[in-house]
């Protein structure tokens, strides 16, 4: 299964109410985390990590690029996505046996929601002593293919 609609922002907006009008349009939704405990030289202080979506397309900024490398990474990009267009996105701790990289200390999840339903990928942004940046181009390899999830109700 593959990206091929809108996604959740959270559990209130994902199933229980329809997106924004707005959100239906493409405008931009956002969201953010912080993570702690980041292998130096960003172990002093959590690293937000934000997605959003912009034009309906999936984005995450990872602020642990060098200067003069884009920061903001498209999300489609991830094995399995199908270009749909994304209507809410959330960030949060991920389960790190879930990332394609050996070693995961800290991962991202990161679901979004299509008009055909609810799609997450875990995406490894740590191993033991380093950290692992966001490719600036290919295939986002450091995430796991995008996934449907349930869609049934709570």
């Amino acid at each position: 299964m593959g990206l091929s609609g809108s996604m959740a922002a959270d559990a209130d907006t994902a199933m229980t109410k329809a997106a924004p009008a707005g959100q239906q349009d493409g405008e931009p939704w956002l969201d953010t985390y912080g993570v702690a405990g980041l292998p130096a030289p960003f172990a002093l202080n959590p690293v937000v990590f934000t997605v959003t979506t912009n034009g309906g397309v999936p984005w995450v900024y990872d602020p642990r690029e060098p200067s003069g490398q884009p920061r903001w990474q498209n999300l489609r990009r991830v094995p399995g996505s199908q270009g749909g267009n994304v209507i809410n996105i959330s960030v949060a701790q991920g389960d790190n046996s879930l990332s394609p990289v050996v070693g995961t200390t800290q991962s991202l999840k990161i679901t979004a929601r299509t008009g055909s339903g609810l799609f997450s990928t875990t995406c490894g942004i740590a191993a033991v002593g380093m950290n692992t940046v966001f490719p600036t181009a290919g295939s986002l390899t450091n995430c796991s293919a995008w996934a449907a999830m349930p869609s049934s109700t709570p």
